[in-house]
């Protein structure tokens, strides 16, 4: 049988069980159909069952619709779901379990005649072909996320998030000395530690002096203990007092280090990952970078990396370099696309902006869209007890902000935190 017959019968059965039956549905019958014939891996599945039955009729259709049309895809799919595997307990053996299941399920929600030998065949294969992608792609996964997280618990101790962001700024200043202007700025009012100072290493590590004599300031002032160290700060973070750039204000140095952290600490959560590598993205973006300075943050990010794991592990170690470069490659793509759409979306938003705000007053502006709103959900108008002109006030500053958010994306983040524990009250 061909790709093509088993493809037209696989569309043709998927469809007539989604004209009778929801994802959920067909769902909850494998789910049942699986820890019927296996209760001993019912300790796999830590989530409601409603969940994971919707979780297995999302991933049936995803498969259904991709294995015809783009094989690329799926295999894309199969990897993201193989990374996810490795925290799951999955083993190969478990497929030929879950196969037998699928098509039980099949002949069981199909009518009379329509789950066929050809039938039956189609999806046999297209789950095979299925499983392998993901096996495979958990295997590698195991490999790498292993290396990554054995190299890094060797080497994690209470400054290593500071001592990563420093590192990565005084790499990429090396390479693009113009960077260093831009870390003086950020500095704000500890400019005065970096003033004089000719070195790229000069500048970031005077200023995590100063961060660090900060720091032990805080606890003292905080517990009345002299002389702290850094591990005793570490351990009193919860009583304010914080060993990373992040002591003063927005303006501070990128969080390089601690992103990197969330990510490790996340890598097999692909969604959650996904995030942490675009907020490591986002702190790139306080250095003011563009598209020229993409092979350089990679080569510090890389360089420091090689630092952090010891020469002699990357070289004698095949699976830590491979693993890290791993990792490299998608924190470096997330950089290079989030800088890519800043630079190609900031200027027509600040250009459109201001000449609204050239046209327009602000308060008027405002007005404007609150009479707007509240002829569109006339019952939202009790929650805005202030006056008109504030509400418009208050609008002219959001949209600036959102505007001014495009390339400083966590200033906007730091916003709407505070404005939605405000909105609590609100209701």
């Amino acid at each position: 049988m061909s790709d093509k017959e088993r493809g037209v019968l696989i569309d043709k059965t998927w469809g007539l069980l989604k004209e009778r039956y929801t994802l959920q549905e067909i769902g909850e019958e494998l789910y049942d159909n699986v820890f019927k014939n296996a209760p001993d891996l019912r300790h796999l599945f830590k989530r409601p069952k409603e969940l994971m039955a919707l979780k297995f009729g999302e991933m049936i259709s995803t498969i259904c619709g991709l294995f015809q049309t783009d094989r690329e895809s799926l295999l894309e799919t199969m990897r993201d779901l193989g990374i996810r595997h490795v925290d799951y307990g999955s083993r190969p053996e478990y497929f030929p379990l879950f196969k037998a299941c699928l098509l039980d399920t099949l002949e069981n929600l199909l009518e009379d005649g329509e789950f066929t030998a050809a039938t039956e065949a189609s999806w046999n294969d297209m789950w095979d072909e299925a499983s392998e992608m993901l096996i495979s792609s958990q295997e590698l996964a195991e490999r790498l996320v292993g290396a990554i997280r054995h190299t890094w618990e060797d080497v994690k101790h209470p400054a290593i998030e500071l001592e990563i962001t420093s590192k990565i700024i005084n790499e990429l200043i090396k390479l693009h000395p113009e960077v260093k202007k831009t870390v003086i700025n950020l500095l704000g009012g500890r400019k005065q530690y970096c003033q004089g100072s000719d070195g790229a290493d000069d500048t970031v590590s005077e200023a995590k002096s100063a961060v660090m004599s900060e720091a032990k300031s805080q606890v003292t002032a905080v517990t009345g203990v002299t002389g702290v160290s850094a591990r005793r700060i570490s351990l009193m973070k919860s009583m304010k007092a914080r060993t990373d750039w992040s002591l003063a204000t927005e303006s501070d140095l990128p969080r390089l280090g601690p992103r990197l952290a969330q990510i490790v600490m996340h890598i097999t959560n692909t969604s959650k990952c996904l995030t942490r590598r675009q907020d490591f993205a986002m702190e790139c973006l306080k250095l003011k970078l563009d598209m020229t300075h993409i092979v350089g943050i990679r080569v510090a990010i890389t360089n420091t990396i090689k630092d952090m794991v010891g020469e002699g592990t990357w070289e004698s170690e095949p699976d830590v370099a491979e693993a890290w470069m791993w990792l490299l490659d998608q924190i470096c793509h997330e950089v290079a696309t989030i800088i890519n759409q800043v630079h190609k979306h900031a200027p027509v938003i600040h250009k459109s902006w201001q000449l609204v705000q050239d046209a327009v007053d602000m308060e008027q502006l405002g007005i404007i869209f609150y009479d707007f709103l509240f002829q569109t959900a006339p019952a939202m108008q009790s929650l805005f007890v202030k006056p008109k002109h504030l509400l418009g006030q208050m609008f002219g500053k959001m949209v600036g902000l959102l505007s001014d958010s495009v390339e400083n994306p966590l200033r906007l983040t730091k916003e709407l935190r505070e404005l939605a524990i405000r909105h609590i009250k609100w209701r």
